[in-house]
């Protein structure tokens, strides 16, 4: 298969597998000069029946979002080639939510460590019966984590968070 036929072959089937008509790909190329191109030119390209100038192998290749040399690839490094570039759109899509989830937790250990400050500072008693189940569950999981990883310890008596650097395990453990 030489190259004309090949890249004929990829204007028919880029065009299909995108749902266009023949008249769909010629207004395309009008909008981008190509005054001349009708549906009728476009059918005579496909079959092989009209050459295709440099130019208007431009403007096919960009009406399919392609470069000339993509269109030039046969069927089966074209189909390759559109699975690589789903892929690696894919990945960027992934990497950008990875990296505002990374965000996000940052922001939620900041806050986390913030709090666990105030808690030290003021020794308050934070009375979790006053907040949802999700959010006592979250802040409990963040300021425990957090807490036994630094110096201390917080425990939890009838639904109220303590926060005794000082108390023994026996002091904790007699407590009526």
């Amino acid at each position: 298969m030489d190259e004309d036929e090949r890249f004929r072959l990829t204007v028919k089937r880029l065009r299909e597998q995108l749902g266009w008509s023949q008249a769909q790909l010629a207004e395309k190329l009008r909008e981008q000069g190509f005054s001349q191109f009708h549906p009728t030119t476009v059918s005579r390209v496909e079959k092989g029946d009209r050459a295709v100038r440099l130019a208007e192998a431009r403007g096919f290749a960009k009406a399919f979002d392609r470069t000339v040399g993509e269109m030039m690839l046969d069927e089966a490094s074209g189909a390759y080639h559109d699975r690589l570039s789903r892929d690696l759109d894919d990945l960027w899509v992934e990497r950008q939510a990875i990296r505002a989830a990374a965000g996000r937790a940052q922001g939620h250990r900041t806050s986390a460590q913030y709090l666990i400050r105030k808690f030290d500072q003021q020794e308050l008693d934070f009375r979790l019966k006053d907040l949802p189940v999700d959010i006592q569950t979250g802040l409990l999981n963040l300021i425990l984590r957090a807490k036994n990883e630094t110096t201390g310890r917080a425990f939890i008596e009838d639904q109220v968070l303590y926060f005794d650097d000082d108390e023994t395990e026996a002091e904790h453990d007699s407590a009526p």
